[in-house]
């Protein structure tokens, strides 16, 4: 009597947890661009085919694998990187300025924490470290979680600083 009380509390535990697991676990490898879902993995064909049903798609400065999503306004809203045919990393922009915008970064951030905890994704390593590369100078702060991270970036542009929120998923 003992083993099936403890089989019939098993399985209630798992009735419990699995449905939330299950749901997690599509989205665990998906990125949201407006009506576009990237994933991981997902071929590079019909994944460039789909975002070009939305966006204007362009191959990205010096990245021969990288395309960018563009709006009509002509501001770059994603980016999508492909290793051998596949895709390999999805970067969306959240925020993007070179002026001073406090309240609205602040804003587009909460909205995306939000998204990551409605997600599960409350487990997530922290790292901040400064970036070169060429004549390119950039701080940047990722919060990882999992698969998807928060990316906060602040780039030298002439005498001021670009900075740019984006939901990365790799």
């Amino acid at each position: 009597m003992r083993f099936s009380g403890w089989l019939i509390s098993g399985w209630l535990i798992l009735a419990a947890v699995a449905p939330a697991a299950l749901a997690q676990t599509p989205a665990a490898s998906r990125l949201r661009l407006g009506p576009v879902a990237l994933t991981l993995g997902a071929p590079e064909n019909s994944t460039l085919a789909t975002i070009k049903r939305h966006y204007r798609v362009e191959r990205a400065r010096g990245a021969s694998d990288t395309w960018a999503a563009i709006q009509p306004d002509g501001e770059t809203v994603a980016l999508v990187t492909f290793a051998q045919g596949k895709l390999s990393r999805a970067s969306k922009t959240w925020f993007a300025s070179d002026e001073y915008s406090a309240g609205l970064l602040a804003g587009r951030l909460y909205e995306l924490a939000d998204e990551f905890t409605d997600a599960g994704r409350n487990t997530c390593t922290l790292s901040a470290k400064p970036y070169q590369e060429g004549g390119v100078r950039a701080r940047i702060f990722t919060l990882a979680c999992g698969a998807k991270s928060i990316q906060l970036s602040r780039t030298r542009v002439g005498r001021g600083w670009a900075t740019r929120l984006q939901e990365v998923l790799q």
